[in-house]
């Protein structure tokens, strides 16, 4: 069970930076807006042939509605943060009466069984602590035959360990306070390819297609950004590379729910 006040402290995170989110992570030429332009990029061709009822799960203030509207699909989007919703429903554009928000959590969505044709699940699984009840509720809401995209930080990249693990220990030994670059005062989770994997199948997903993303090269963006950028765009090369993938800082892989004779 997480600590009782997690999701409450995950909340009050995305409420006070809903404004600034976009800014954040996509604003300035970075490794961080190569990582989020290129999952975004990966997330919407692996829901190409997806076409019906959307649900972005954890929608933030809506970086994906643009690219994800299509007059052969209807956009739902949930997150936990009231505050992200309302950016989103600024930013809908030619979405128009085809968007509809609503703040809930993952964990407990509050929709009926079998609703949606596709999912799309970014930037969520990291804070949520209860992955099984996470999945279980996607594959609920899902309809038979129904695809969904989820992302996860890769527990095994040489980055998450670095900078999740070795850097903060350091730190520690050194008598200085743990901070987060986002400015987290709770824990987020990174997960393993293959323990994720399991997870999927065990809430009864079939998996179809997955890759590696966020290429980074530890501490060279310091020595120099356009440097580290163009490695990290010229590494996406090796998305299906498992053994270039600790190099990924980041992982997302395409699922189906059994069933809806496909």
């Amino acid at each position: 069970m997480p600590p009782p006040d997690h999701y409450k402290k995950v909340e009050a995170f995305h409420d006070r930076n809903a404004g600034e989110y976009d800014v954040e992570r996509y604003g300035d030429a970075s490794v961080t807006q190569v990582s989020y332009l290129t999952r975004r990029d990966i997330t919407c061709a692996m829901m190409e042939g997806v076409s019906g009822r959307i649900l972005d799960v954890g929608c933030g203030p809506g970086p994906f509605i643009a690219r994800l509207w299509r007059r052969d699909r209807k956009l739902f989007a949930v997150d936990i943060s009231a505050s992200m919703v309302a950016e989103a429903f600024k930013r809908k554009m030619n979405a128009g009466r085809d968007f509809h928000g609503v703040a809930s959590n993952l964990v407990q969505l509050g929709v009926a069984d079998d609703v949606f044709d596709g999912v799309v699940c970014i930037g969520v699984m990291g804070y949520v602590q209860e992955p099984e009840r996470a999945l279980a509720e996607m594959f609920r809401v899902m309809k038979p035959g129904g695809v969904a995209v989820i992302q996860i930080s890769n527990a095994w990249a040489i980055k998450e360990i670095l900078y999740e693990s070795v850097v903060p220990r350091i730190k520690r030994a050194l008598g200085r306070k743990r901070t987060s670059s986002y400015g987290f005062d709770f824990d987020l989770t990174a997960y393993g390819p293959g323990s994720f994997k399991r997870l999927l199948k065990q809430a009864g997903f079939e998996i179809e297609d997955w890759r590696y993303y966020n290429f980074h090269i530890p501490f060279l963006e310091r020595l120099s950004r356009r440097l580290a950028i163009r490695l990290a765009l010229s590494l996406q090369r090796f998305e299906k590379s498992r053994a270039m993938g600790f190099l990924g800082g980041g992982y997302l892989t395409l699922v189906r729910k059994p069933g809806g004779g496909s």
